[in-house]
């Protein structure tokens, strides 16, 4: 069974301003590149996440956008960031998906993501009709070169 040094970015505590480079840290822990039998999980190798204004407003302790979304929900500090990106499936329990589908949908400022599809965490296959995969999607990194502005 094959397993990784999953790297990720989190939000060290809740913040009140705009972020700067020292209310984020780089976290690894191991992670299987495997689903369990009946977990419903996808296993992604995350391409590209998108780095968008209202991660700010999800980097405080509460603001009134909370309420509105699931994807404006506050950021947990010492989670892995979620947000829009794009990934390619490694292993999945879920009929929908299969090894090396492109995917779009919520993932983490991570090297890797194990996501749950569902109405909370919505996945979609990605036709890129021929487009690079970064036209999928607004702001980017590159998780291979990771820099936080």
């Amino acid at each position: 069974m094959e397993e990784v040094k999953n790297k990720f970015i989190t939000l060290k505590h809740h913040i009140s301003r705009f972020p700067v480079d020292s209310d984020f840290e780089l976290l690894s822990q191991i992670l299987h590149l495997f689903t369990k039998p009946a977990s419903a999980q996808i296993v992604l190798e995350n391409l590209f996440v998108s780095i968008d204004p209202c991660q700010i407003n999800r980097m405080k302790t509460h603001h009134s956008s909370h309420d509105t979304l699931f994807a404006t929900n506050s950021i947990i500090p010492g989670y892995p960031i979620t947000a829009h990106g794009v990934a390619e499936v490694v292993a999945a329990d879920d009929p929908e998906f299969e090894k090396g589908d492109l995917v779009e949908g919520a993932i983490h400022w991570a090297l890797y993501s194990v996501v749950k599809p569902g109405p909370t965490s919505p996945l979609n296959k990605l036709n890129t009709l021929g487009f690079p995969l970064i036209n999928h999607l607004g702001t980017l990194i590159n998780l291979d070169h990771p820099v936080i502005i």
